[in-house]
């Protein structure tokens, strides 16, 4: 179990989301207090941290100003142990394979991430999460481990550059995953859940995502996508992993259905 936590805002100069981001974490550290990350975004830079100290990563926070975007990630390990580089976010980059990079925060646990590693890096891809692993103790049951989480990026990346229709990860999964250019300007958020948790919640000033805390449980299969150049969300699609495809778009205004584009925009342009 790992705790995520996402926030964006229009005005930075008004709304700290650091703040917010820290409050939801102390409301919900029982996911996890072994192994730390974030991604933070200001009006000049992007910061990538991990640490896997609680008292580390609040000093890398304290050091945030004016942020725009922050995506957040604690976590219990399961898959690698808290080490630096296996922990959250998950960089994603190949500049032979993908057009932009990727960070992703992820809640769940990939079952086939073996088979999903050996088919990426036939393509060239090389996994950057690997670590030697002593999880129980002084004993090493495998010399050489790696996040799965880096496995769903990399399905999660060539299927929005369009090298597949269909996501071939399986397993539960709760996920932000962050666009940026290869100069580091964000360019779309998009979240996702099949079975665990990620409530969310939006203003005049941004949106809120977390694994627990208020709001209302964003739907399953559905891939969201929020751009963060004009603050407006993109589009909503049904996705079931390995079933549907992410060109399978709905519709959100039918009588009844989930208005959940319609209110979003509608609230993030007034003023």
């Amino acid at each position: 179990m790992c705790g995520i936590i996402s926030s964006i805002t229009k005005n930075p100069k008004k709304v700290n989301i650091v703040d917010k981001v820290l409050k939801q974490f102390e409301a919900q550290k029982d996911r996890g207090l072994q192994g730390f990350g974030f991604v933070a975004v200001d009006d000049k830079k992007l910061t990538f941290v991990r640490t896997t100290t609680e008292k580390e990563i609040k000093e890398e926070l304290a050091k945030l100003q004016d942020c725009s975007l922050l995506m957040f990630h604690h976590r219990i390990p399961t898959s690698s142990p808290n080490k630096a580089k296996a922990n959250h976010p998950i960089k994603i980059e190949n500049d032979k394979l993908f057009k932009y990079n990727y960070y992703l925060v992820h809640n769940g646990h990939i079952w086939n991430d073996d088979e999903l590693k050996t088919q990426h890096e036939a393509l060239g891809y090389k996994y950057s999460s690997i670590v030697n692993s002593s999880l129980y103790g002084d004993k090493v049951y495998s010399n050489k481990v790696f996040t799965d989480t880096e496995a769903l990026g990399v399905e999660m990346a060539l299927m929005i550059e369009g090298h597949k229709k269909t996501m071939d990860a399986t397993g539960g999964i709760a996920c932000f995953l962050l666009q940026t250019t290869k100069t580091n300007k964000p360019l779309n958020l998009f979240y996702f859940r099949n079975s665990n948790p990620i409530k969310f919640y939006h203003n005049q000033s941004g949106i809120f995502l977390s694994s627990e805390g208020k709001g209302r449980e964003l739907p399953e299969d559905v891939m969201f996508c929020y751009n963060i150049q004009e603050h407006k969300l993109e589009f909503r699609k049904p996705f079931k992993v390995g079933h549907y495809t992410y060109t399978e778009t709905i519709s959100t205004n039918k009588e009844g259905e989930d208005k959940t584009t319609d209110e979003l925009n509608q609230s993030l342009q007034m003023e």
